[in-house]
């Protein structure tokens, strides 16, 4: 299973405590958290998840969201590359 990152932006404490409940339901570690000034980073263990969360997070707040995916090393005994799922979740500014 790959890694994800959530990045929130702006801080809005009603997306947080969303993503939080929805992480929470389904049961995914939360393996670190980083706040910054101008948001909010999470990172958890299911990529997958991530990005159905996503989905979910554009038609309930109507904001904007982003997938990516960078290379974070390479599994030495099987010869894969690890990728970790970068997922941006951001508002609107008229909000």
């Amino acid at each position: 299973m790959h890694s994800a990152k959530f990045q929130i932006r702006p801080y809005d404490q009603q997306l947080i405590d969303y993503v939080l409940s929805k992480i929470k339901e389904e049961r995914v570690t939360i393996t670190k958290q980083i706040k910054l000034k101008e948001g909010l980073d999470i990172y958890i263990d299911n990529a997958t998840f991530a990005v159905k969360i996503s989905k979910k997070f554009k038609s309930r707040f109507k904001g904007e969201s982003k997938i990516t995916k960078s290379l974070i090393g390479e599994n030495k005994t099987k010869g894969k590359r690890i990728y970790r799922v970068t997922v941006l979740l951001r508002l609107p500014k008229d909000l």
